[in-house]
């Protein structure tokens, strides 16, 4: 079995997130290795929802068109209400990672479901803390994952310019 690792970047913004996955894609990076989280945390007068009529999944919020290309862009998308996290939005493998800990949750003390499907993906279990502290600051993650040598391209993309967090 090949140890899978992940590379996550913290963005403060959708359009730093944008910025990424498009380094990312610019450098020749498998995008199916590729996934976005985010928590959106909702006024009670904010009206939101996700939804498919036909086309894809959509979000309806002040983010919308932002996770409208991610779900178009990254192959997999979600939305969920995880305990201890609230609303969960994701794009790419992460949405799959999310439905397969809630059909079969892991035995990982002190983490729970979001947290568990970071780990799943490679994200080290040590930094887990800070990634879900990040999410439930608004902040979004940028997850590069797969192989050591995927990880290491991914690196190599984003590490020519400035990386908040890996």
């Amino acid at each position: 079995m090949i140890d899978l690792l992940a590379l996550v970047d913290v963005c403060n913004t959708a359009t730093e997130a944008e910025d990424v996955v498009g380094r990312l894609r610019g450098g020749g990076f498998d995008m199916t290795k590729v996934s976005i989280v985010g928590v959106n945390a909702f006024g009670k007068d904010e009206a939101n929802g996700c939804y498919d009529l036909g086309g894809g999944l959509k979000h309806w919020s002040e983010t919308e068109g932002f996770w409208d290309r991610m779900w178009k862009a990254l192959s997999g998308a979600g939305a969920f209400w995880l305990p201890g996290s609230g609303h969960v939005l994701a794009a790419g493998a992460v949405a799959s990672s999310i439905v397969r800990v809630l059909e079969h949750p892991p035995a990982i003390a002190g983490i729970g479901p979001l947290g568990a499907s970071l780990y799943r993906l490679g994200v080290p279990q040590n930094s887990i803390a800070s990634q879900e502290l990040a999410l439930a600051e608004g902040q979004l993650l940028v997850i590069a994952h797969g192989t050591p040598q995927d990880v290491a391209k991914a690196k190599s993309i984003l590490w020519t310019q400035s990386v908040r967090r890996i």
